[in-house]
């Protein structure tokens, strides 16, 4: 309304004129510091109608969501292209938003609550979403007016506090040194981490509340109370050479330090106390035979390793064939022993004796893997035997803690070619550590499983498990979890470098998984497996037929089908398969052409100009049934290649398949190589 239609109306009588101009000036006013407070504030902040359509928003609000709003667009629409997000990260549907839930009518008051908000290039803000209903005289929502609060910087430093905590803590429990907090106030204890409880062997409750001549430092009270006065002039004291004193009333020499800090405005004082027994007992026998302190220490150092290998080594390789033997004595006599219990146990305790010599040489053996000189005599073996074996050299030590063994064998994985006593040796060392670090009653399990060409066996346990920071160490040589459970078993480490070492030799890999401390774990060893059976009675004593490293001839069964001048294609991912395979049909007078993958053989066909094409069906990436119906799809000659199929398993359905994809021929493993080359010359059209 302008100026001249007020003037139209005549001001009622005993009432003031109404200057329309005045009133519009402090209107704007009034909007004008409305508006400068709405945009120029911290918060971010919109309006909207009961139908959710956005009618006001500022520039944080802008900032915020990465973009700013169309005319028309409604919260819902509006959030759709933003995306809301709780705080778990999960996606927040429409109807369920902080402004929804209001709108409906579901929240009669003020709303609080923390929402992440995904802006259109995939970055997060965390905020505090401020949601007021705003009604009408009738108590009808008509809209509301929501504020957001960015808390993503508190939020991200209340996350690195707490990590800087976690990582003080495990800092603190990790330390090779006792450490004490006090109380800069009263230089009292206000807490304590596991080495200093061990090297006290006193509980945590014993330390908090005392003063430090209370626990034995110092020669008397008057000299700890002097030494925390300077601490306090100085922020810093150390010494040297202090008593400590443990609970039998032993003097620990210590070297101590101690500072004051701050931590959340709070003075604490850190104390480090360090065990230097050993040190000052190396001080005093240098000042005994007036040498050197480096020469002292080295022949320490020296003779410490020696020490450990020779004692971990006898302990761990020796520890399994004694325990069936003195299992079986105390079974066999027992009362309830009967003729059957007897002949058993004699066959255990004669078989357990005969494996304690063969451990005997492989403590010597460590010498030899240090430098590489270990050697294995493969032979084709049973996995199922090995395996047998190693259960009845482990069962008394697992019944006497009642561990409950469980295997789970697959008979079609069982042949292989590899150092029987070598691979039972591992297998035996993964069992004694599962039953080694499973608590009474639990549970042990070992599986033998075929994996493509290869063989898995592993070994389960839900025992103490493994922490993670130690995960990636396990089967480093003389490594053990830095921990007083571990101490307390007394490994060092040895036995699963052996395994790896032994796994590895053989072509294979070991792994180790644990989901953490308390979590049990799970070792295993993918071995893999021969393509070609050899003649084990041609065999010369300590031979090691199908081992690259070998200078003995290869052996197979003869006579041979002649293959003269035939060109062949062998395609296997396995080394020593594919070397056996060249070595059998060369030796029956084939020119031979290898692949160890499918893409391999792909680039290789067209110039071997193969004859005939022979493949491993089970290859990562791309197995034989890939290569086959690749070949197939290739030009006229390709399509006509006669093809023959190896695989592990024999079961008719397998080899209705292989031929199925194109294969001519399907051959189970282990190979007879006379068969094999009869096969290839009736495929070629030869006759002999």
């Amino acid at each position: 309304m302008n100026t001249e239609e007020a003037g139209h109306f005549k001001p009622l009588k005993g009432v003031e004129s109404f200057d329309a101009d005045q009133a519009m000036e402090r209107l704007r006013e009034s909007e004008e510091r409305y508006r400068t407070l709405f945009e120029l504030g911290p918060m971010a902040i919109y309006s909207c109608d009961s139908t959710g359509m956005i009618r006001d928003f500022n520039r944080r609000a802008v900032e915020l969501w990465g973009r700013e709003p169309k005319t028309g667009d409604t919260d819902q629409r509006f959030c759709g292209s933003i995306k809301l997000l709780r705080p778990d990260g999960s996606w927040m549907p429409h109807d369920q938003t902080p402004v929804a839930e209001v709108l409906s009518g579901k929240i009669s008051e003020m709303l609080d609550a923390e929402v992440i908000i995904e802006r259109p290039d995939g970055t997060r803000v965390t905020v505090i979403a401020n949601i007021r209903p705003l009604k009408n005289e009738r108590g009808e929502i008509t809209g509301a007016i929501n504020c957001f609060f960015d808390i993503t910087e508190r939020k991200q430093a209340a996350l690195k506090i707490e990590q800087s905590e976690i990582r003080y803590r495990r800092l603190f429990e990790a330390a090779h040194d006792g450490i004490l907090i006090l109380d800069a106030n009263t230089a009292r204890v206000i807490d304590a981490n596991r080495f200093m409880l061990d090297l006290l062997r006193r509980p945590l409750d014993y330390f908090l509340g005392k003063e430090l001549c209370e626990l034995g430092l110092f020669h008397d009270r008057e000299e700890c109370r002097q030494a925390m006065r300077q601490l306090q002039l100085n922020r810093s004291i150390r010494y040297e050479n202090l008593p400590l004193q443990d609970r039998d009333g032993r003097q620990i020499p210590v070297e101590f330090v101690s500072n004051i800090y701050v931590e959340n405005q709070v003075s604490v004082i850190q104390c480090n106390i360090r065990d230097i027994s050993e040190r000052k007992r190396f001080e005093d026998e240098r000042k005994v035979l007036s040498a050197s302190e480096e020469v002292l220490r080295a022949d320490a150092e020296a003779a410490n390793r020696a020490k450990d290998l020779f004692l971990a080594t006898l302990s761990h390789e020796m520890r399994t064939p004694l325990t069936a033997i003195v299992g079986w004595i105390s079974i066999m006599r027992s009362k309830t022993c009967d003729k059957d219990d007897l002949q058993e146990g004699l066959n255990v305790i004669e078989r357990n004796t005969q494996a304690q010599v063969k451990l005997i040489e492989d403590v010597l053996d460590v010498s030899r893997i240090v430098s590489g000189k270990l050697r294995l005599e493969m032979r084709p073996c049973s996995l199922m035997e090995i395996i047998g074996a190693s259960l009845e050299a482990v069962r008394p030590s697992a019944q006497a803690r009642g561990i409950t063994i469980k295997s789970q064998v697959d008979p079609e994985a069982s042949r292989s070619t590899c150092d029987a006593a070598r691979i039972q040796q591992a297998v035996w060392n993964l069992l004694a550590n599962a039953i080694k670090f499973t608590p009474r009653g639990g549970s042990v399990g070992i599986s033998l499983a075929r994996e493509n060409s290869s063989v898995r066996i592993q070994v389960t346990d839900n025992g103490q498990g493994i922490a993670a920071e130690f995960l990636p160490h396990v089967f480093d040589r003389f490594r053990q979890a830095d921990n007083t459970t571990r101490r307390k078993h007394g490994g060092l480490g040895l036995g699963l470098s052996i395994v790896k070492h032994i796994v590895e030799m053989h072509g294979g890999t070991v792994e180790a998984q644990s989901a953490g401390e308390g979590q049990g774990s799970q070792f295993s060893f993918l071995l893999p497996v021969h393509a070609v059976q050899l003649d084990e009675t041609n065999q010369e004593p300590g031979g090691t037929a199908g081992s690259e490293d070998s200078d003995a001839p290869l052996t197979v069964s003869l006579p041979l089908v002649r293959l003269e001048g035939l060109r062949v294609l062998v395609v296997d991912d396995q080394p020593d398969a594919r070397r056996l395979l060249s070595k059998v049909l060369e030796h029956a007078g084939a020119a031979v052409t290898t692949a160890e993958s499918a893409a391999e053989a792909l680039e290789l066909l067209p110039a071997a100009r193969a004859e005939i094409l022979i493949s491993d069906l089970g290859m990562p990436e791309q197995d034989g049934f890939d290569l086959i119906r690749r070949v197939r799809e290739l030009g006229y000659r390709a399509k006509e290649l006669p093809a023959i199929a190896l695989s592990g398993f024999a079961n008719k359905e397998y080899q209705r398949q292989a031929l199925l994809a194109g294969f001519q021929v399907h051959i189970p493993k282990p190979v007879d190589p006379h068969d094999l080359t009869a096969f290839i010359s009736a495929l070629a059209g030869r006759t002999g």
